[in-house]
C-alpha cells in the first residue's frame, strides 16, 4: 500500500513539472502574441501616415503574429490534455487553487488580446481565424477547469456537488 502511495506521489511530481512548464509556455506565447498584437494595431493605425512602408511592417508583423497565435493554441491545447489527465485526487488543496489561480491569469492575459484582435478587418480575420476561434474555445476550458479546481479544493462544495449528482441519478 506504501509503495504505491509512493508511486502516485513520483507520477504527480513528473506531471506537475510538464504542466509547470507547459503553464509557462502558454504565458511566455500570451505575452509574445500580446505584444505583436499592440503591433498590429500600431502599424494598421499608422498606414494612413506612410501607407507602403507601414503596410509591408503591418503584413509582416500579421503573418508572425499569425505563427505565434497558432503556437500559443497548440501550447495550449498540450496543457487541456495533460490537465485532463492528471489525477487530481493526490493533489492537495492548496495546489488546486495555485492550478486554478494559474489558469485564470493566463485566461485573463488572453481575453485582451482577443479583443484587440477581434478589431481588424476580414482580410486579418481570414489570416488569424482558426487560431482565433480554438483560442478562444481554449480560454473557456481553462475558465471551466479553474471552476472545477476551485470545487474540487473546497470539500463542502465537493460534497454539495457529489449529493447532486447523486439525487440526479435517483431521479433518472
Amino acid at each position: 500500500m506504501r509503495k504505491r502511495r509512493i508511486s502516485e506521489v513520483n507520477q504527480m511530481a513528473t506531471m506537475t513539472l510538464p504542466i509547470r512548464e507547459l503553464e509557462l509556455s502558454v504565458r511566455v506565447g500570451t505575452d509574445k502574441a500580446r505584444a505583436e498584437a499592440e503591433c498590429v494595431v500600431f502599424y494598421s493605425q499608422a498606414r494612413a501616415v506612410e501607407p507602403v512602408r507601414m503596410t509591408l511592417k503591418f503584413g509582416v508583423t500579421a503573418l508572425f503574429l499569425k505563427f505565434l497565435l497558432a503556437s500559443l493554441a497548440r501550447h495550449q491545447r498540450m496543457l487541456i490534455r495533460a490537465l485532463q489527465d492528471m489525477d487530481l485526487s493526490i493533489c492537495k488543496s492548496e495546489e488546486l487553487i495555485k492550478l486554478a489561480d494559474s489558469l485564470e491569469k493566463i485566461t485573463e492575459r488572453g481575453r485582451p488580446i482577443m479583443s484587440k484582435l477581434g478589431q481588424f478587418g476580414p482580410r486579418a480575420h481570414k489570416l488569424w481565424h482558426p487560431s482565433l476561434s480554438q483560442l478562444d474555445e481554449q480560454f473557456d476550458h481553462f475558465d471551466s477547469i479553474a471552476t472545477s479546481l476551485r470545487v474540487a479544493a473546497d470539500p463542502e462544495a465537493s460534497m454539495l456537488m457529489g449529493m447532486a449528482a447523486e439525487q440526479m441519478a435517483a431521479a433518472v
